[in-house]
């Protein structure tokens, strides 16, 4: 074939696959929303990196853990890391960057590996109090970090291996994506039973003592504590106190109303985005063999596909 009926070709191929370079238009929409629900996000939380800006906007009651230098700097690791992690892993599923811009597709992918490892530093730093601290809580961000973690090495040994495995490598590189993004997910079903809870019955948590009245203190509603919760009153500042979930009520309240339902949140976000991401996975697999090597441009399924 001549080099101008290559060009052609070629041209033709990249018209019919539009400007992003996905094989079908509905790959081009689902990477619209899954990676627009990612960098919309992302760019929101990047304010949290700063200290003053996460006080104001914290779930109530967290702030009292994270002023302490220890849960502090956990925090900004995280966010400092993750954030820019999920900015960059958006670009990385697009196939006319990793056709034009190869380079770039390799240095930002190991950008966003680093980054996402250091991330997950900072998580397991904050887990004994992230939105309440909860065994459910604990337990999930462990469970979510060594998949994330897992994910993100099989995808990067699958890349360094001589010939390259490119559809293993994307196919776990999409895993530690979806898993990571499970955070959007959680928050939204988190919200949901808050909200839910106010309606079915009554609901408490536990809080210290000294959480709720540097909470309350934090509202400017200091002036209620002493009546509001009278068995905190003579009693060591870590003694405990049941506090009603209540998205609707007192600034305690409405923290003690996102701890009741985050561990729960998390859990059933990492189980849908589990699943979803084996179905995108297969929905958009390459046509060619799972397992075959690639080396060059032209054999590289994964340029093929989105």
């Amino acid at each position: 074939m001549s080099s101008t009926s290559q060009s052609s070709t070629s041209i033709s191929v990249s018209k019919r696959r539009g400007f992003f370079g996905f094989a079908k238009p509905s790959d081009s929409y689902l990477w619209l929303f899954f990676g627009g629900c990612m960098l919309l996000f992302s760019l929101a939380r990047l304010e949290y990196i700063a200290p003053e800006v996460l006080r104001r906007k914290i779930a109530p009651g967290d702030w009292f853990w994270y002023n302490q230098k220890f849960y502090q700097v956990g925090m900004q690791l995280h966010l400092a890391t993750v954030l820019p992690s999920g900015i960059l892993s958006i670009f990385q599923f697009v196939p006319s960057i990793r056709n034009n811009y190869r380079q770039f597709h390799r240095i930002s992918g190991r950008i966003a590996f680093t980054l996402l490892y250091i991330s997950m530093i900072g998580a397991l730093m904050i887990a004994p109090h992230a939105i309440g601290g909860s065994m459910s809580v604990q337990s999930i961000v462990w469970t979510l970090s060594f998949m994330t973690g897992y994910a993100v090495f099989k995808s990067w040994t699958y890349i360094r291996q001589r010939p390259r495995r490119i559809a293993d490598h994307r196919k776990w590189a999409l895993r530690a994506m979806f898993y990571m993004g499970s955070i959007i997910t959680a928050r939204v079903i988190m919200i949901t039973a808050a909200v839910i809870t106010k309606f079915v019955g009554t609901h408490y948590t536990v809080f210290r003592c000294d959480e709720v009245e540097f909470t309350l203190n934090e509202g400017n509603m200091s002036n209620v504590f002493s009546t509001k919760y009278p068995s905190c009153q003579g009693v060591a500042a870590t003694s405990v106190v049941p506090v009603r979930a209540d998205i609707g009520g007192t600034i305690e309240e409405i923290g003690s109303a996102l701890r009741l339902s985050f561990g729960a949140a998390l859990w059933l976000a990492l189980t849908l985005h589990a699943i979803g991401v084996e179905y995108y996975i297969n929905r958009t697999e390459p046509n060619a063999k799972r397992d075959q090597p690639s080396n060059s441009k032209q054999s590289d399924p994964l340029l093929k596909t989105s």
